[in-house]
């Protein structure tokens, strides 16, 4: 079987893309509303090779046009696509291939070079699959920068590191962790109880401002409510409550105090009032404060 013969990319010429590829989008949608992902847009015309955003990148595209997709003006909107996605039916005129004319004359593309200056190899699209071959030319068509090293500016300086305590205020960051200028480990902290299995209230008071709720909130909270006074057993039933309310959706504060028949589809599924009656839980909830009397 004689081998397939390698189209050249060049102005006129006729290729097929993905529906998917081709960009803009509104344009394909605009005559493709229903398109499928296998759908193949035909006899595209190629115009030049240019450069566009696509997916926030900005990469080399094959610009083309096609009647089928004229706007009410008549006029053809240029679309575009990324070249690996084109695939060649037809070359165009060889003198408007997109290669050079003499590699040896311009020996390929630099920093502000063009996709018009690429080596002849390097704008090859081939039907078949891409080999090691075309690998290798292609990077001997690309100047590429294999140095990984970190530009100047992104280089740590040393000389910047604070010198003050890691717990002092700073903002920013200055590219050196002050923790491990500072010798900082990590301890792997962990709670200790000697000899004895914490209950979960216990756990819970480690990280719950007891000694504020006793001495300030319930001190402000007393000189308001009406009745008795509220007890800290009896704030952590209060706030308790409101923890398992919150667990449910779909129910009023009423409900779970409710005295209906608990139901599929009424009525909430729990009952607080061998907890706290609901006169009490409302008086609690008005009374509140989280401040002292006289701060600002």
């Amino acid at each position: 079987m004689p081998p397939r013969t390698r189209l050249t990319m060049g102005k006129d010429a006729i290729v097929s893309v993905l529906a998917k590829f081709v960009h803009p989008s509104e344009h394909i949608r605009r005559v493709h509303p229903n398109a499928t992902a296998t759908l193949r847009i035909e006899n595209l015309r190629v115009v030049r090779l240019d450069r566009q955003k696509v997916r926030s990148k900005d990469q080399a595209v094959v610009v083309f046009v096609s009647d089928a997709y004229a706007v009410e003006s008549g006029d053809a909107p240029e679309l575009y696509a990324i070249p690996r996605y084109c695939k060649i039916i037809t070359e165009g005129p060889r003198e408007d291939f997109f290669v050079q004319a003499d590699p040896e004359e311009n020996p390929g593309p630099t920093n502000g070079g063009t996709l018009t200056e690429m080596p002849a190899e390097a704008v090859h699209i081939s039907r078949r699959s891409v080999t090691a071959d075309d690998v290798a030319q292609l990077r001997g068509a690309v100047e590429i920068d294999d140095d990984n090293e970190p530009v100047p500016e992104n280089v740590p300086d040393n000389s910047t590191a604070p010198t003050t305590s890691i717990l002092a205020p700073q903002f920013g960051h200055s590219g050196v962790c002050p923790r491990r200028i500072e010798g900082g480990q990590n301890s792997k902290a962990r709670i200790d109880f000697p000899n004895v299995r914490p209950t979960r209230l216990q756990l819970f008071e480690l990280f719950f401002p007891k000694e504020y709720i006793k001495t300030v909130l319930l001190v402000e909270t007393n000189k308001q409510i009406k009745g008795k006074e509220v007890k800290y057993g009896e704030f952590l039933r209060w706030l308790g409550l409101w923890m398992m309310m919150g667990t449910i959706q779909g129910f009023q504060r009423r409900d779970f105090w409710s005295l209906r028949p608990v139901e599929m589809f009424s009525s909430a599924p729990y009952r607080f009032l061998d907890i706290m009656p609901r006169a009490r839980f409302e008086d609690i909830l008005k009374s509140p404060c989280l401040y002292q009397q006289g701060a600002t």
